[in-house]
């Protein structure tokens, strides 16, 4: 007998449904929900991909999302952070932060959510310490890999190899070295006391560890 597969949603593809729902009561928002996912399903991405690190940012946001100001918008904002990504650009949270704009102005959300998104997104650029309590929210979310266990923070930096295969290995590595070091050089990496606590500690063994191999 020939059965066929049932697919089963995950936690976070229901908590994004959920979301989307809210915004978009009349139906229409399956299709804004395919169009995101299929904008992290391009196979040039290892890492920054719709099942692994968005997955990752909602399931660290299930615990926390109790703490955001504004819950929904901390959601949307984690679901579209990464939603453009050229790994020969730099200006990918620009771009992610316009598009956000644009696929909310679609669904009819307010333009002061919109802005809001755009906000939060732009916060995960970190090149400054986010000022609002969601900002740091979903900057200490997106951080949230840096400190994991070793073989989990290991396979990540794998992944991001595997997204800049066309860098050449040295210059790879002396960018690389020096974007982790910024962040060592922080007084503390995570902004938020309950990240700090959970994953300061390990986070900065991490990248000890890997700026070491990375200047061998």
């Amino acid at each position: 007998m020939f059965i066929v597969p049932v697919y089963v949603p995950s936690r976070s593809e229901l908590h994004i449904e959920a979301v989307f729902k809210k915004f978009n009561r009349k139906g229409g928002w399956w299709e804004f929900y395919r169009e995101i996912a299929k904008k992290y399903a391009v196979p040039e991405r290892f890492y920054h991909t719709f099942s692994g690190h968005i997955e990752a940012c909602l399931a660290e946001f299930r615990w926390m999302g109790k703490h955001a100001e504004n819950p929904e918008a901390v959601a949307i904002a984690l679901v579209l952070h990464d939603v453009v990504m050229d790994f020969q650009r730099s200006d990918n949270e620009e771009k992610s932060a316009e598009y956000a704009r644009e696929i909310l102005a679609r669904m009819n959300v307010s333009r002061e959510f919109a802005d809001e998104v755009a906000n939060l997104i732009l916060a995960t650029k970190h090149d400054a310490l986010p000022q609002s309590e969601d900002a740091k929210l979903v900057v200490d979310i997106d951080l949230a890999i840096l400190g994991k266990n070793r073989w989990r923070f290991n396979h990540y930096d794998r992944q991001i190899r595997q997204e800049y295969a066309f860098v050449p290995e040295e210059i790879f590595r002396k960018k690389r070295a020096e974007i982790m070091q910024k962040f060592l050089d922080r007084p503390s990496i995570f902004v938020t006391d309950h990240f700090r606590q959970k994953y300061e500690a390990q986070a900065r063994k991490n990248l000890e560890a890997l700026i070491k191999k990375l200047s061998a």
